[in-house]
C-alpha cells in the first residue's frame, strides 16, 4: 500500500503535518534546491528528525554549478551521517558525488520531464539510483508498467503544481524592462484563452505551472503498488485539507489530473 509523503508548505506547519497519517515529508535545502515556499539547512533537519520517526526526504532539486559543488559535498556528507531517509535530485552529478565518497543515503531521481520510460530508469538504476519520482508527463497505465518492471523505489505526485516550462533567464523581469513598468513581485500570471497559468521567477531562473493543481485523490485504489504517493504543497492554500482528503480517499468532482489519462502523442508533419 502506498505512502504519503508531502513536501510541507509552510515552516510553520511541519509539526501540524507530521501528526497527520502519512509515512513522512519531504524539505528543500537552502542554496541546493528551487521550486519550494520556504528552504531547510541542517540544524532544521537535525531538529525535525529528532521529533519525529517519519520519513525524512531532503530535496537537493537544483541544477548544480561549480560553485555549489563543496557546499552539495558537505551536505551530503552530513545528510549521510544523521541518517535522513532518502535524498530527492535532479543533478546527476549527485550520483557520482556519493560513488566518490562512499555514502550510503538513498537517491532518488527527480526530473520533471524525463524518466518517462522503462528503459530509461532502469539505466539509473544501473549506476546506483535508488528509485525514482517518476514524471507526471505520462499516464496511468504508463507508470503501472514502469512499477512492474523494477523492485526499486517509484513514486508519482498525486497532488500539486506542475512545472511545465522552465527557463534560466529572468523572463518576468525581462519583460517589465520591455514594457517600461515596475516590477512588483516574482509571481505573475500568463493568460491563454480562459485559462490562468502562474509563472514565477527567482534568483535560479523562471517557471510556468499548470493552471490548477493536479489531484489523484480519486485513483488512489489503482496506485496501491507505488511505493510512496507525493502531495506537493508548493503554493498550495489548503495543504491539510489536501493530506487529509487523501488519508481518507475522499472522492471528489472536476479534478484536474493533467495526463493521467491522457496520452500525449506527437505527429511529425508531411
Amino acid at each position: 500500500m502506498s505512502k504519503l509523503l508531502v513536501k510541507v508548505d509552510k515552516r510553520e506547519n511541519i509539526d501540524e503535518v507530521l501528526k497527520l497519517d502519512i509515512g513522512g515529508i519531504i524539505l528543500s535545502y537552502d542554496d541546493l534546491a528551487v521550486a519550494s515556499n520556504f528552504y531547510v539547512n541542517m540544524d532544521d533537519i537535525k531538529e525535525i528528525r529528532k521529533k519525529t520517526d517519519k520519513i525524512i526526504v531532503v530535496s537537493l532539486n537544483k541544477m548544480m554549478h561549480n560553485k555549489d559543488l563543496a557546499k552539495l559535498e558537505e551536505v551530503l556528507i552530513e545528510l549521510d551521517r544523521i541518517k535522513v531517509d532518502m535524498v530527492l535530485f535532479y543533478d546527476v552529478a549527485i550520483i557520482e558525488i556519493k560513488k566518490k565518497l562512499g555514502l550510503d543515503i538513498p537517491l532518488i531521481i527527480s526530473q520533471e520531464h524525463l524518466n518517462t520510460s522503462i528503459n530509461s530508469n532502469e539505466f539509473y538504476f544501473k549506476q546506483g539510483v535508488d528509485g525514482s519520482l517518476i514524471s507526471s508527463d505520462i499516464t496511468k497505465e504508463e507508470l503501472l508498467e514502469i512499477r512492474k518492471k523494477t523492485d526499486k523505489i517509484i513514486m508519482f505526485t498525486g497532488y500539486g503544481y506542475l512545472p511545465i516550462f522552465y527557463s534560466r533567464r529572468y523572463l518576468i523581469t525581462n519583460y517589465f524592462a520591455y514594457i517600461k513598468k515596475e516590477k512588483q513581485g516574482d509571481c505573475y500570471f500568463i493568460r491563454n484563452n480562459d485559462d490562468f497559468y502562474s509563472i514565477t521567477q527567482d534568483e535560479y531562473g523562471t517557471i510556468i505551472y499548470t493552471k490548477e493543481p493536479v489531484n489523484l485523490v480519486n485513483e488512489l485504489d489503482d496506485l496501491d503498488d507505488i511505493d510512496y504517493i507525493v502531495i506537493d504543497g508548493f503554493k498550495a492554500s489548503d495543504l491539510v485539507d489536501v493530506i487529509k482528503n487523501f488519508i481518507k480517499k475522499k472522492k471528489m468532482n472536476g479534478l484536474y489530473q493533467g495526463f493521467f489519462h491522457t496520452k500525449s502523442i506527437y505527429k511529425v508533419k508531411k
